[in-house]
């Protein structure tokens, strides 16, 4: 039996969101909302009892969409956390403002320190769809 999953490779992927912008002129801003959101929805639907949760946030943009995530889940009364590696504070400027936003919003934020948070559920938003190179610095530990 086939897989009911749409599996995407990157050039896909990027082909859709070029699409959703330029096609259905959806800003980058609210494409990385509703990722953040989805993920939210996802996790709800999967773990609807976690409380604890904890997500790893790189500095790209695909750590912008686990900063979405995290700010769902502080404005839902989880324990949240967000993890990241020491000196990866978001670069993008879309990841920067989701982090801002969680942020200001009293989310906590931690630097990884060997051993990751007691959690329900952990989000690995470190690395995108554009993988093509090994884990450098903190991340290849």
């Amino acid at each position: 039996m086939p897989n009911p999953l749409a599996l995407y490779d990157t050039a896909a992927l990027r082909e859709l969101e070029r699409r959703a912008r330029e096609v259905a002129g959806i800003d980058e801003t609210t494409l990385m909302r509703r990722a953040g959101q989805a993920a939210w929805r996802c996790l709800l639907e999967h773990w609807p009892e976690a409380r604890r949760v904890v997500v790893l946030c790189g500095p790209g943009n695909n750590g912008g969409d686990g900063w979405v995530l995290a700010k769902h889940a502080l404005d839902s009364g989880r324990d949240i956390r967000v993890v990241q590696a020491a000196g990866c504070e978001p670069r993008t400027p879309l990841a920067r403002t989701m982090s801002r936003e969680y942020r200001d919003a009293g989310g906590r934020v931690e630097v990884f320190d060997g051993v990751l948070p007691d959690a329900d559920v952990i989000v690995d938003a470190l690395l995108g769809i554009g993988g093509d190179r090994s884990p450098e610095g903190e991340f290849a530990r």
